[in-house]
């Protein structure tokens, strides 16, 4: 039964691109088990979990998700642009072992507001519900043929995103892009407790960068900043503005990363990683070339809804 099928007024979708590393290999278990932050061990054949490719310093190098493909082969899929820095990352580490790792470019398919339900065709590589927090859904990652046809022949009427409302929905849902809201400077904790929860196994054992994660997790991560929203009822934010804590104050608020109007929200809405002592409900200003503007946002926590 397709999403149409359903007739679930809320549904639409996206397409994009996420790049997919394959690891293969009699050791890609055991070696992928120490390198990144999901209980790679205890996935099923077809099983997918979220995970994070840590530094050994414990930052963020990208933040994704891995499947377990078959009990020698496991894919990891993480935001476009990063499959380079992941191969070189992991291959870091890949010292003596049975594994071989190539990666390349993949449509994505997301499906939001529905569960995608349909046998899955042949040529999907990944099959999944979404990770985004308090979101039904599915994402699709697999050849761009088959994406089209999926696309063509399940989809319609179901309403294609635009850009913006497809950024909106994800700042809503307070998911960050690798590269965009977080980066190599930030730690897990700043990106926020279910991204901890979603992607951390805190059981399996030691991996690459799992002694700040833990620590910061007994001390209740407790971080300087957090991922946080800021909300607006007019459009004026932009990605890369900086922010005070309010007109009399030189106190910095973060710099603002994704931005887009929430048609569900009827806001403008954004992501910043904002300082701890800037509290929930504080009215911002953005600081464009040394002024603040007349307008302000307000300080949320994620998700918004």
């Amino acid at each position: 039964m397709s999403v149409h099928q359903m007739d679930h007024p809320s549904a639409r979708w996206f397409r994009s691109q996420r790049d997919v590393i394959t690891v293969t290999g009699a050791d890609c278990v055991t070696f992928l088990q120490g390198q990144i932050s999901a209980d790679v061990a205890g996935l099923g054949v077809a099983d997918s979990a979220m995970t994070l490719v840590l530094s050994p310093a414990g930052k963020i190098d990208a933040w994704g998700r891995v499947t377990r493909t078959a009990a020698d082969a496991v894919m990891i899929d993480v935001d476009a642009g990063l499959g380079d820095a992941v191969m070189t990352r992991l291959s870091r580490f890949k010292i003596r072992v049975d594994v071989e790792m190539t990666w390349e470019p993949m449509s994505w398919l997301a499906v939001r507001g529905q569960q995608f339900v349909t046998p899955r065709p042949a040529g999907v590589i990944i099959w999944c519900d979404t990770f985004w927090p308090g979101v039904v859904g599915t994402d699709v990652v697999g050849a761009p043929e088959v994406i089209d046809e999926l696309i063509a022949d399940q989809l319609d009427p179901v309403s294609e995103m635009t850009d913006e409302a497809f950024t909106a929905a994800r700042v809503v849902a307070g998911v960050p892009v690798v590269g965009l809201d977080v980066d190599n400077d930030t730690i897990p904790a700043e990106a926020g407790a279910w991204l901890i929860d979603a992607s951390v196994s805190f059981t399996k054992g030691c991996y690459v960068g799992q002694e700040l994660v833990a620590r910061i997790d007994s001390r209740g991560n407790n971080t300087p900043r957090r991922l946080r929203a800021l909300v607006a009822t007019e459009r004026f934010m932009r990605v890369g503005d900086t922010l005070s804590a309010g007109a009399e104050s030189s106190k910095s608020a973060g710099t603002l990363s994704s931005v887009a109007w929430s048609d569900e929200l009827g806001v403008e809405v954004a992501l910043a990683l904002v300082p701890r002592g800037v509290e929930d409900g504080a009215r911002v200003m953005t600081d464009r070339d040394g002024q603040l503007s007349e307008l302000n946002a307000e300080v949320r926590s994620l998700p918004l809804r």
